[in-house]
């Protein structure tokens, strides 16, 4: 026979303060069409597969990891989406210490403007069919990519110190220094000893 399980609440008081990891995700299609013969057939596609991991470690750390997948078309003999390749975005630890004052460390956002630290990846985030040509991406195996560098790696401090009328943000950093070349990101080393900073 099965019988009932009683917990004491005094003993269950302790697991409810224990960090928990959320995984969240999303992904999106889409449809495309040309008006000009250019060799490309209408059709639907599937975009990138994105998954959040959150957890907060306490009152003021948290964690937030971001991975996505990507998928290409089949070869001839293998037709269908094919994997292609998986993507570490962001890996940042966070100590929000009040609103005038947090500190980020790891794989994060560049913070340069307002679009790249609001509309990350997936299209439903964006206001807009796609990223601005600017802020494109860094992929290594499309020949589209931004003038600006979506990723970083380093530390970061920011706030919004808020004003009767107005409230700042503010955003400063030191970062890897950037590659001669757009679509490679710097996560764990550096190519030299100079650093960026914002």
């Amino acid at each position: 026979s099965v019988g009932a399980v009683s917990l004491d609440p005094a003993a269950v008081e302790p697991l409810l303060h224990l960090p928990r990891l959320t995984i969240r995700g999303f992904g999106d299609t889409g449809f495309r069409t040309t008006f000009e013969s250019r060799g490309e057939d209408t059709a639907l596609f599937i975009g990138l597969i994105d998954i959040l991991w959150l957890s907060q470690l306490s009152e003021k750390v948290s964690f937030l990891a971001e991975s996505d997948w990507h998928y290409h078309e089949g070869a001839p003999n293998a037709p269908g989406p094919q994997f292609s390749h998986f993507h570490l975005e962001r890996a940042q630890i966070k100590y929000a210490l009040s609103d005038p004052l947090n500190i980020t460390a790891g794989l994060m956002h560049t913070p340069l403007g307002f679009w790249n630290k609001t509309f990350h990846h997936g299209s439903w985030f964006q206001t807009t069919i796609s990223r601005p040509d600017m802020l494109e991406f860094e992929e290594p195996d499309s020949s589209r990519r931004g003038l600006m560098p979506p990723h970083t790696t380093g530390v970061a401090v920011f706030g919004t110190v808020p004003f009767e009328s107005f409230d700042v943000e503010y955003d400063a950093g030191v970062f890897n220094g950037r590659h001669r070349t757009s679509e490679f990101v710097l996560t764990t080393t550096d190519i030299n000893d100079f650093k960026a900073g914002l």
